[in-house]
């Protein structure tokens, strides 16, 4: 069902852009900058997004202006995938927080190359401007083990979480999330998103802004992140919202 409800979302963000995307009947878009005044942008938000939680990590993008409403995009991204059924539990031994039945951390670094396009501007009267983004490239995912402190008679070890064999009675927290790191795996694969960008600054130089879409992503093995008894997934989904500042170079 979430992945029913993603794809009708990427259905109705893509749909309307061709429509907006359209020249005016005169075969110019009179809204967009002059062509003779085309800037590079770099900028850097924070991504919120239904797999990361709160804060789901950060964005970094460099545009490159092509023409007056088209920009080659890099992007780098780097974000903290989660199970939606993650919560978090007070252990009955300590009062301290775990996750139950969670194995791994998984970190998704995603290097990707993007086209923008202005499909909305004023510059520079009030630098209102909303476009159209799409990029893909591809993941490094990072699976590392999750740790928990866990009771063995009289003595409290922290180890490499297993829910087959550690009881949810004697677990007395989380072990930390510096351990595990010498213990880490990589496992490659591609991302792909859709964007609707909406830039609010008003200043010549300066910028700032909301962006906001769906990305995939699909790994070539299969992610154990959180113990469910099903197939650990490969393929993720997500709705997001980047904040973002930056600099007209």
């Amino acid at each position: 069902m979430a992945n029913r409800l993603f794809l009708i979302f990427f259905l109705l963000l893509i749909g309307p852009l061709h429509l907006v995307a359209q020249d005016s009947p005169t075969g110019k878009n009179k809204a967009a900058p002059d062509t003779k005044d085309l800037h590079n942008e770099i900028t850097a938000g924070v991504n919120l997004n239904t797999n990361g939680g709160l804060i789901g990590g950060v964005t970094v993008q460099y545009a490159v202006q092509k023409t007056s409403k088209d920009f080659l995009t890099f992007n780098f991204e780097a974000v903290n995938v989660k199970n939606f059924r993650e919560m978090r539990w007070t252990s009955t031994l300590t009062g301290s927080f775990y996750i139950p039945r969670k194995v791994n951390y998984l970190f998704s670094l995603r290097p990707s190359l993007g086209w923008k396009r202005i499909l909305f501007s004023k510059y520079p009267e009030d630098g209102v401007r909303l476009s159209a983004h799409f990029a893909g490239g591809i993941s490094i995912g990072i699976l590392k083990p999750y740790y928990i402190d866990y009771r063995e008679g009289n003595t409290v070890q922290i180890v490499a979480y297993d829910p087959e064999i550690h009881s949810l009675s004697q677990i007395a927290g989380s072990g930390g999330f510096f351990n595990g790191f010498d213990q880490m795996k990589v496992r490659p694969g591609i991302n792909l998103r859709a964007a609707l960008d909406l830039e609010l600054g008003k200043f010549e130089s300066n910028l700032s802004g909301i962006e906001a879409g769906a990305e995939f992503e699909a790994f070539a093995s299969r992610m154990p992140i959180y113990a469910t008894g099903d197939k650990d997934p490969f393929f993720f989904a997500s709705v997001f919202v980047v904040m973002y500042f930056g600099n007209r170079l």
